[in-house]
């Protein structure tokens, strides 16, 4: 439910419902937004305690109303409480089994993998990663650092329509601040954030540009503009060497997928970018590397930096802003 997909699941359905966090009202209530929101570990317990008192009085399985009800009880003190469909989205979410149920133990597995999402760093990456890494930056033209690849993460869904047009204005803000030359474009080839980059790409000066999307053994991006790279046998490898080919990150809302790439990226000293305003995992949510709001060892302008963190700022300062610290940062 956590990982990026080729499809939106549900949670990515809900999430995209709107721009106000209601996604992290839940988060909240099953504890993996406890770093994110900064609400204490007293209160995540007593929201799984609520949980477990509710699966003791039942048959070992919550119906649709006891799911209402618990939540109810869940909602922190001045939060509007979630609505009906809302409600829905989040049970047919965790009901894996769709017996129209949500068992203890899909629960108890839903708010582990958030646990887990939340709290576990990234690992190093296994030496076949790394030759595998190396091997796709080689094809990419980028082994000799001669080339900067900049790498655009994102969700697999666009939450907002503001996200739709601050892609558009990023990208042609980039385009027109790097030459075709030194830079290219790398993708997930996902849906969402990813292919209305590409979109934009094709529709711009973009194509003049070098595209390259990344997408699992046996698939395509169908994008239309770039060329597809086989990376890795499933979506876990494939973000995996994502995180570790590029030079600069460029993330747009996401989720833990997308947290978990700019961790490794950030890590090895990669430029991260977040775009603040865009929400999800872009604004610090799962474990986001806090760092990368910060300015760069190789972008020492503040400046455009605090830009990124004003949600005031103007959608064409906001991507003018990120076009000035990439190009800072190639220059450098």
């Amino acid at each position: 439910l956590l990982c990026s997909s080729a499809q939106p699941c549900a949670i990515h359905r809900f999430s995209s419902r709107d721009c106000s966090g209601r996604w992290s009202l839940f988060h909240q209530m099953v504890s993996a937004a406890v770093a994110a929101t900064g609400r204490d570990t007293a209160q995540v317990e007593q929201v799984k305690r609520i949980f477990r008192e509710a699966f003791k009085g039942t048959r070992g399985s919550l119906s649709f109303a006891e799911v209402s009800a618990v939540l109810k009880r869940c909602t922190p003190a001045g939060e509007p409480p979630l609505s009906q469909a809302e409600i829905r989205l989040l049970f047919d979410a965790i009901d894996t089994s769709k017996n129209g149920c949500i068992e203890h133990e899909e629960f108890v597995n839903f708010v582990t993998s958030c646990d887990v999402v939340q709290a576990s760093p990234a690992a190093p990456a296994a030496p076949q990663l790394q030759t595998s890494a190396l091997e796709l930056r080689r094809v990419m033209g980028a082994a000799d650092g001669s080339r900067v690849l900049v790498c655009v993460l994102g969700g697999t869904r666009c939450s907002c329509q503001e996200t739709e047009e601050l892609i558009r204005l990023v990208a042609d803000a980039l385009f027109t601040a790097l030459a075709p030359a030194g830079v290219a474009f790398v993708t997930g080839g996902m849906p969402g954030v990813q292919q209305s980059f590409a979109g934009t790409s094709s529709s711009s000066s973009g194509s003049k540009h070098q595209h390259w999307h990344l997408v699992q053994k046996g698939t395509a991006s169908g994008f239309g503009l770039g060329s597809d790279l086989e990376a890795g046998r499933d979506q876990v490898e494939k973000g995996q060497l994502i995180a570790l080919v590029g030079d600069v990150y460029v993330t747009f809302e996401g989720g833990p997928g997308v947290a978990k790439e700019a961790n490794i990226a950030f890590e090895r000293g990669a430029l991260v970018v977040p775009l603040v305003r865009t929400g999800g995992a872009s604004s610090g949510m799962f474990d986001f590397p806090k760092g990368a709001i910060a300015p760069h060892a190789g972008v020492k302008d503040p400046a455009p930096w605090e830009v990124l963190g004003r949600k005031e700022a103007s959608l064409a300062e906001t991507a003018h802003a990120v076009a000035e610290i990439v190009a800072a940062f190639v220059r450098h």
